[in-house]
């Protein structure tokens, strides 16, 4: 596996954010392990320049061009269940957009909000965990 890094400061990662959707996605993960929390917190501030509408529509339109690529995988010996259509990354598509919407990051909060019920809960928490399996984690 590829891992990615770089050094940026807050305006730089800002700035980097506003020019690339994938980006945007990986800020909208971005936890805090260990370090200045106070300097993660002005960090996180980055969604105050978040439009949901573009990140919305950004990723519809990335949904469709992968789903365009991977529409066959359901029918082949080895689907791809990350980027095929209904796969895991369609459920993650779904907690990002509730995330930059400010609607809540989990199935819990979603749940929480009233925007799901409990069975869809519990179904969609079921089904991430064995796509997780499925793929490994490293597909996440």
């Amino acid at each position: 596996m590829d891992i990615g890094s770089s050094v940026r400061s807050v305006e730089q990662c800002i700035a980097e954010a506003g020019n690339d959707i994938t980006v945007q996605t990986s800020l909208l993960e971005a936890r805090l392990i260990c370090g200045d929390a106070d300097l993660f917190a002005r960090f996180r501030r980055y969604r105050e320049t978040l439009d949901p509408r573009a990140f919305f529509q950004a990723k519809v339109l990335e949904m469709r061009q992968r789903h365009a690529k991977f529409q066959d995988t359901p029918y082949s010996l080895e689907p791809n269940v990350k980027e095929s259509p209904g796969g895991l990354r369609d459920l993650q598509l779904i907690l990002w957009i509730t995330s930059a919407a400010g609607f809540g990051s989990s199935w819990r909060e979603l749940h929480e909000r009233g925007l799901i019920t409990e069975r869809e809960t519990r179904e969609l928490r079921a089904a991430t965990k064995a796509f997780s399996r499925r793929c490994g984690r490293a597909c996440t």
